[in-house]
């Protein structure tokens, strides 16, 4: 419930269950964010930006689907399973919960709108995420040269202009939760032409709350899932990097009469609270069976003015091909970051075996004077503490998450090249799943100019054999397979998305 000076009162935040609009402009950092101007193409942001609060430290993922996934479940991903962009790491778990699932359980109307990177198939797909309503696309690129959208679990369908149908299905979706609460999701993705798609989003929607007399009960976050190169810049790193460039995140969260405009909040957050912040206003029950790593924020946002908050430890690690050899790693809290990050470095002369570097962000911010030395404590506090951080959250190892054949009935299963582990120049490499023994044929539709298929097909080491069928070449029918399977094709894989589909379609039971 709403206090007189209309604020949300401490226990009763989420008696009126807000409606929520989540707005993610990937690849934007907050520097740029800030240097939006009232008068250009971007005006539906800036008010959002200027009439809301503002995290001025705000801390997202320098990879842009961890940091999207990290958004949807309020986990870090070495706990959901999305390390990468593509190459099947943007995999999101199935046993993940997601914002939806939670809000929905609350009673909330769901929609996704836009782009979606994390599987387009169930149990990844966003309808099976908790999203019951979805517009959009379902790959980890967004293939801009593309005209085609997806409505639920419907087939791609050809459109003119594909963001006037997303557009027109998320408002729709608002329209028909006029008597419910509901989450709006939209992500879009990076540059120029994605930040005005954004803009002409939060226009759309604004207008159709405040046409409705439902402002006043919508919170509206501007996010993003990582930054990207900006021009001006003047944090250290850059995208990419661990240090404050690579990821500092807008944050804007904006409720006409709940939150005060232009309210600036310094303390440190990052994008996982954004998960239970919104949890705790819609009074959706948190997953108890997992940790969570977000914080409710509500206290900074209500400039509720908490006497004590807690210093927050931030880790972050960015890994190349599920590699743990390959990490980059970071530690923050309010004061200090301790960063070891080879293609970033501030201090090209420490010493043989040093790679940490600590920067004291309180009264360096932009990172211009590496102090390891100066404070060698610290230093060793924070790895230490790291050390500890990165033992509690890597819990899947990152372990590929696999494709499921599903229930009978289910859609086919298509096995597309961004959902595969690339191995050197020729090798492809899928895992599925299974919940039993399941029969199974394979086929693989080729596209009018293509011939036998250019490479061989192993399942669980075993090489089966494509035989023609017009257009189509069926590998034959496997009879039992169960649980983890390995999917291999080795010969001419580039260009394998062109040529044609590998379709696994269940047979039996």
């Amino acid at each position: 419930m709403f206090s007189a000076s209309g604020t949300v009162v401490a226990g009763d935040a989420g008696a009126d269950q807000p409606n929520v609009i989540v707005l993610v402009a990937s690849g934007c950092g907050w520097e740029q964010a800030m240097d939006w101007r009232q008068g250009g193409s971007l005006d539906a942001l800036v008010r959002l930006r200027d009439q809301g609060a503002n995290l001025r430290r705000f801390h997202g993922n320098p990879v842009a689907a961890p940091g999207h996934a990290e958004l949807l479940t309020g986990r870090h991903f070495l706990r959901n399973g999305v390390s990468g962009d593509g190459g099947g790491e943007q995999l999101l778990h199935e046993l993940e919960v997601t914002l939806a699932e939670v809000c929905e359980s609350a009673g909330y109307a769901t929609g996704f709108f836009g782009w979606w990177r994390h599987g387009s198939q169930p149990p990844q797909h966003p309808v099976s995420q908790g999203f019951s309503r979805f517009a959009g696309r379902c790959r980890a690129d967004w293939e801009s040269d593309r005209n085609w959208i997806q409505r639920g679990l419907g087939p791609e369908t050809a459109v003119t202009d594909p963001w006037n149908g997303i557009v027109s299905e998320a408002e729709a979706f608002v329209e028909e939760s006029r008597g419910r609460p509901f989450l709006c999701w939209v992500t879009v993705p990076p540059g120029e032409k994605g930040l005005i798609v954004l803009n002409r989003m939060a226009g759309a929607l604004s207008a159709q709350v405040d046409a409705d007399a439902r402002a006043g009960r919508t919170l509206t976050i501007l996010v993003s899932d990582r930054p990207d190169a900006y021009g001006s810049s003047k944090l250290f790193g850059g995208p990419g990097s661990l240090s404050e460039g690579g990821v500092r995140i807008p944050g804007f969260w904006h409720w006409p009469g709940v939150i005060e405009p232009g309210l600036t909040v310094h303390d440190i957050a990052q994008n996982v609270d954004l998960f239970v912040t919104v949890a705790g206003l819609a009074r959706a029950r948190m997953p108890d069976d997992r940790p969570m790593d977000g914080m409710n924020l509500w206290p900074l946002l209500g400039n509720q003015r908490p006497e004590r908050w807690p210093n927050r430890d931030i880790g972050n690690v960015v890994v190349r091909g599920r590699d743990p050899s390959t990490a980059r790693t970071s530690f923050r809290n309010t004061n200090w970051l301790a960063v070891r990050d080879p293609g970033t470095r501030r201090n090209p002369e420490l010493a043989p075996g040093e790679r940490w570097e600590l920067f004291d962000l309180q009264a360096d911010p932009l990172q211009l004077y590496e102090v390891g030395g100066e404070y060698p404590f610290v230093l060793a506090r924070l790895k230490s503490d790291f050390v500890r951080w990165y033992l509690q959250v890597s819990q899947f190892d990152l372990e590929p998450v696999p494709l499921w054949l599903g229930p009978p009935g289910a859609p086919d299963l298509w096995l597309r090249e961004e959902d595969a582990e690339r191995v050197g120049s020729s090798v492809l490499r899928w895992h599925l799943k299974t919940a039993g023994k399941v029969g199974v044929r394979v086929d693989w539709q080729a596209s009018r100019d293509a011939d036998r298929p250019p490479w061989t097909l192993r399942i669980d080491g075993r090489l089966l054999t494509a035989k023609s069928h017009g257009e189509q070449w069926s590998f034959g029918e496997l009879e039992e397979v169960e649980g983890r399977i390995e999917v291999v094709v080795d010969g001419e894989t580039e260009g394998f998305a062109r040529t044609g589909h590998l379709v696994f379609k269940r047979i039996t039971p």
